[in-house]
């Protein structure tokens, strides 16, 4: 599926290397589409950065928060980075002109997304793009948490 906006060029917003986009237990007021770049989706337990996800160009940021009101997880720029941000409000005022059930999938489905990040986080699975498929170096988790 491609997330990509053409005619949205004038709502990208620009993060360099380094910068948060959102961080755990902060309100959910928008999702991202990623049009270019990196973002490292994370979490922390016991002082340790646990690597959920690394989004992509055409990846959803946030989404599995929507009907949330905090973000679950941290999510930083880990190259220069371009995304379109999308207005929860916006998208929660669009359901409410589409059929009952379109609300309750996709209420359903960001439910089981969350379930599946806290399963991921408990068994320590990381996402086969990071660094060495298991754990962040030690540089890694050094920076990132120097931004938390």
């Amino acid at each position: 599926m491609d997330l990509s906006l053409d005619s949205s060029k004038g709502l990208q917003k620009h993060f360099k290397k380094g910068d948060v986009l959102f961080k755990t237990s902060a309100k959910v007021d928008k999702v991202y589409l990623v049009s270019s770049g990196k973002i490292m989706l994370f979490t922390t337990s016991s002082n340790r950065i646990i690597p959920l996800y690394v989004a992509g160009p055409n990846s959803l940021v946030g989404e599995e928060c929507l009907f949330s009101k905090e973000y679950t997880y941290y999510a930083v720029a880990i190259t220069d980075t371009t995304v379109v941000p999308v207005n929860v409000k916006d998208i929660k005022d669009f359901l409410k002109t589409s059929p009952e059930w379109v609300s309750n999938i996709i209420n359903l489905l960001s439910s089981r997304l969350v379930s599946t990040q806290n399963i991921l986080k408990e068994h320590k699975i990381v996402d086969p793009l990071l660094n060495d498929n298991s754990e962040l170096s030690s540089e890694d988790e050094s920076f990132l948490q120097t931004l938390l």
